[in-house]
Parts: C-alpha cells; sequence; structure tokens
C-alpha cells in the first residue's frame, strides 16, 4: 500500500492517536497535529466545565492530547478567538480528551475524480466501520510544526522530532518495517 517509510496510524499501543497525526475535533470541527499526550487529564474542573471536556464520555480517566490546532480551521470553529490578533498570531494548543477526537482520511492525491467515485461507491458499506473525518483541507498549518516535526508525509501526517518521541514515547508512530517488532 505504501513505502516502507509510511507510518502505520493505528492504536498499536495504549493510545488511540499518535505524534504527528492529523485529527479532527468531534465537536467543534477544527483539524489540528498531534504533540503529546497526557494518560489522563491533568487540568483543573474549571478548564474542564469551559472547555466542554467534562462531557466526553469516558470523562477524565482518558487520554487527553496536546494537539496544535490548524491555523484556518481554528478560526472558522472558535469565532476567531486565539490566532490572528496583532501581527503575531499567539500559538494555540488546545488540549483534548481521546473521546472528542478523529482520525482523518489522507489528504485527496491528484487522481481526486477517481478516488471521490470510488469512495462514493463505498459509502454506503463503510456506514458500519468507524467514521472517519475528512482529510484537512489545505493542509494543517501552526506556528510550531517546524519546530517539533520534520515535515509532513504524503497522508497529512507528520514525522516527530527525535526530542518530542523521547518525550512521548508510547505515542510514537510505528513504521511499516518496525510492526513486527511490537
Amino acid at each position: 500500500s505504501g513505502s516502507a517509510d509510511e507510518l502505520i496510524l493505528t492504536a498499536s499501543r495504549a493510545n488511540a492517536f499518535v505524534l504527528g497525526q492529523t485529527v479532527r475535533h468531534a465537536q467543534h470541527g477544527y483539524y489540528g497535529v498531534v504533540a503529546g499526550f497526557d494518560a489522563a487529564c491533568r487540568e483543573s474542573d474549571a478548564f474542564l466545565d469551559a472547555s466542554g471536556a467534562s462531557s466526553a464520555p469516558r470523562g477524565t480517566s482518558q487520554p487527553f492530547y496536546l494537539v496544535l490546532p490548524d491555523e484556518r480551521t481554528w478560526m472558522s470553529a472558535s469565532g476567531g478567538v486565539g490566532f490572528g490578533q496583532g501581527d503575531v498570531p499567539p500559538a494555540v494548543v488546545s488540549y483534548v480528551p481521546e473521546d472528542m477526537l478523529q482520525q482523518c482520511e489522507p489528504p485527496p492525491s491528484d487522481d481526486d475524480d477517481a478516488q471521490a467515485e470510488e469512495a462514493e461507491a463505498e459509502e454506503d458499506v463503510s456506514s458500519s466501520l468507524p467514521s472517519l473525518a475528512p482529510p484537512a483541507p489545505t493542509g494543517v498549518s501552526h506556528p510550531y510544526l517546524y519546530l517539533l516535526y520534520y515535515g509532513a508525509d504524503g497522508n497529512g501526517n507528520f514525522s516527530p522530532t527525535k526530542r518530542l518521541k523521547e518525550r512521548f514515547p508510547d505515542a510514537v508512530p510505528i513504521r511499516e518495517w518496525e510492526q513486527d517488532d511490537v
């Protein structure tokens, strides 16, 4: 299906999402990139109430992810709060329970029309599968991406730096050729 370097972005460990994976917030609709996680929520009750995370089905006893939100989709989802104040946009980092994140489909390739037709034909069959969010429309843009990742792959996900992988070893993506060693 892909090259030997292609990332396997499945729940191969205790977490449903891995570093560098592009995700979508299921409630607010913005896209972002996973930049870390806590095994359970480490924020206050006031934060949980203000963010809406207290309404997550599994509450605070689930992984909470640090997500670098895409500037464009965050602006439309948040009504302009956060990015874009003054000449230098602040760097927004969201803290999201696992229940409120969705895995994204890979972005469309050059042969979009053929793939779109195939997707429409398979749409009815896939209704019993967990729903995937559509791909981020224009890729993800955030001021911290260049600090934490080497770049994006063809599936819209990002390759984390060595330092980020050392900080969150349980959320490191597994490459196809490493799968047998896990």
